[in-house]
C-alpha cells in the first residue's frame, strides 16, 4: 500500500467532506481530512483558493446568473422553492478573470 495521500475532492463545508469520508471509510478506504477544524472554526477561510493561472488569492464565488434566461430560472426556482437545485456558482479570479474548476 502506498504511504502518500491523494486529493480526490475539495469541499467548501466540512460537513460535506464528512459525508464522503464516511462513505469511503465504509468501503475500506483510509481518509484524511485536511483543514476541517480550521474551516469549522472560521468558515470564511474555506474560500481561500489560489488562482492556478496568476497564483494570486483574489478568488471569489460568483453566481452564474448572467442573462435573462438564467435570471428567469432563478425567479421560478425561488418561487417554487427549488432554488438550491437551480442556482449554480463558480469561482473566478479577480486579477486575471480566470474561471477556476474546483471539481478536481
Amino acid at each position: 500500500m502506498q504511504d502518500t495521500f491523494v486529493t480526490i475532492a475539495r469541499y467548501q463545508y466540512s460537513s460535506e467532506a464528512q459525508i464522503v469520508k464516511g462513505r469511503l471509510e465504509a468501503d475500506g478506504i483510509e481518509v484524511f481530512l485536511r483543514d476541517n477544524i480550521t474551516i469549522d472554526t472560521d468558515p470564511l477561510v474555506s474560500n481561500a483558493i489560489k488562482c492556478p493561472n496568476c497564483q494570486q488569492e483574489r478568488v471569489n464565488l460568483y453566481s452564474t446568473i448572467s442573462d435573462f434566461k438564467s435570471f428567469f430560472s432563478f425567479i421560478i426556482g425561488f418561487i417554487t422553492g427549488t432554488l438550491p437545485f437551480s442556482a449554480r456558482y463558480q469561482y473566478r479570479c479577480e486579477a486575471c478573470d480566470t474561471v477556476i474548476n474546483t471539481k478536481d
